[in-house]
């Protein structure tokens, strides 16, 4: 009796061993889908973590706006700095012209002043001629003993 319970339960272990085999198998794919899939009461934490459409759409039309103003304010800066700029340069080039007018008058000036010593000089250098042919002049038809 003993025998045919064991050969019985040896009997029966061989026929449970594939079938818990094939059921460990089973629920390692069990295991296997359930962590790629989302569940019901993953889906409801993450549900309140959502902001509601309302707000959210509030929100984003505030914030598109606000992106829009913000835009329209730096065209606003960009073309301000630009004519800023274009205002400089041309202060910059208008006084640059002024100082190439200002050299030139004073070059102008300066050449007026060597052109007036000269003529002075020669006026004098003139003048110093006629003193000495009166005195050579003089002293050829006036003797002095």
């Amino acid at each position: 009796m003993r025998r045919d319970y064991s050969d019985f339960a040896a009997m029966f272990q061989a026929a449970i061993n594939p079938l818990a085999a094939k059921l460990q198998v089973l629920e390692d794919k069990v295991d296997k889908l359930s962590q790629d899939r989302v569940t019901r009461s993953d889906i409801e934490k993450l549900s309140l973590t959502f902001v509601q459409r309302d707000m959210y759409e509030a929100r984003h039309a505030v914030l598109v706006d606000r992106d829009k103003d913000l835009e329209a304010d730096m065209r606003d800066l960009r073309k301000d700095c630009e004519d800023d700029f274009q205002k400089i340069h041309e202060r910059l080039e208008s006084g640059k012209q002024q100082i190439e007018d200002r050299l030139r008058q004073q070059q102008d000036v300066s050449l007026s002043n060597k052109d007036r010593a000269w003529v002075r000089w020669s006026q004098i250098i003139g003048f110093a001629g006629i003193i000495l042919a009166i005195l050579d002049w003089l002293s050829q038809h006036i003797h002095l003993n």
